[in-house]
């Protein structure tokens, strides 16, 4: 009998799961398209602010709840700390960097993006500039008036600490 209520959990477990992946396997519609287009758009318009190194700016882009999770610092909680973050790195480097999305997946309201970036900071104080890639995740939220905007931005380099 135990053997029994096993194997009808597991399979109730494995039908939900099918059924999560079929419901996340949105068919490609206009508005679809629309979505796509929307956040490639703001996404493009995003690099050359931050390219400026204009943190005022930049928040823009991104919703009052934001949380950005760059490598070796602690979480920026809210728009006023994404823009300390951002204030920091403009402050010590000129940044120039370039974005690839790799795959953008709609859900409702939400879209994740996974892409890479190069980057090449330039250290204020002066030297020479540092190199850096890695890959980027994007949590876009669709706001009231139809935009999309960053809720959650997460980064980490592919290069190694001894190549920083």
């Amino acid at each position: 009998m135990q053997k029994q209520i096993f194997m009808l959990l597991a399979f109730t477990a494995l039908g939900l799961t099918y059924m999560a992946c079929e419901k996340s396997s949105t068919p490609v519609t206009p508005s679809t398209q629309d979505d796509l287009a929307a956040i490639n758009s703001m996404r493009e318009r995003a690099v050359p602010v931050f390219n400026r190194g204009d943190a005022d700016a930049f928040m823009a882009f991104f919703t009052d709840d934001a949380v950005v999770m760059a490598p070796n610092f602690p979480p920026a909680i809210g728009k006023q700390a994404v823009r300390a973050l951002f204030q920091g790195l403009f402050g010590q480097f000129a940044v120039e960097e370039t974005l690839s999305s790799h795959e953008i997946l709609l859900f409702g309201d939400w879209a994740f993006e996974r892409g890479s970036y190069t980057a090449t900071l330039t250290p204020r104080s002066g030297g020479g500039p540092i190199q850096d890639n890695g890959k980027i995740i994007f949590i876009w939220q669709r706001q009231s008036d139809g935009s999309w905007k960053i809720a959650r931005d997460m980064w980490n380099t592919s290069v190694s600490l001894s190549g920083l």
